[in-house]
């Protein structure tokens, strides 16, 4: 949605109901549960402006509900991220600063069990940088 010259709105909403009709495992039965890895809400919001002369600036928001990790439905905590950049483009090139996950939100993106151990992976941390793209 462009609601001016220079600005592009945009959002997104997402929506997942994942269960097991029916499944058993052994003596458990897990149907009715969430399917493993599945959030069942995803949302995202976020502005873009480009001003005269090539110059940029735009961020997001990105929500993810919570994500079963196994058939018992362990599950995550929902957690949302913030991402920006500034930036200058150019007919034959792009360079930008940006920050991902700009207020250090700690979340988990997997977790497992191998032999009655859990192992989890942690979301990417606070980070900035500069990149620079050339187009051929």
């Amino acid at each position: 949605m462009n609601p001016m010259d220079g600005l592009n709105l945009f959002s997104g909403l997402g929506y997942t109901k994942a269960t097991y009709e029916e499944y058993t495992k052994g003596s458990s039965d897990y149907s009715g549960n969430y399917v493993i890895n599945s959030p069942r809400y995803t949302f995202n919001v976020g502005a873009n402006y480009r001003f005269e002369g090539g110059y940029y600036v735009g961020g997001n928001y990105a929500y993810f509900g919570k994500v079963y990790y196994d058939n018992d439905n362990t599950h995550s905590q929902s957690y949302g991220v913030t991402n920006v950049k500034i930036g200058y483009e150019h007919e034959k090139f792009d360079v930008y600063l940006y920050a991902k996950n700009l207020f250090d939100e700690g979340y988990i993106t997997r977790a497992f069990v191998v032999n009655s151990n859990w192992y989890a992976r942690a979301g990417e941390p606070r980070s900035f940088g500069v990149a620079f793209a050339y187009r051929f």
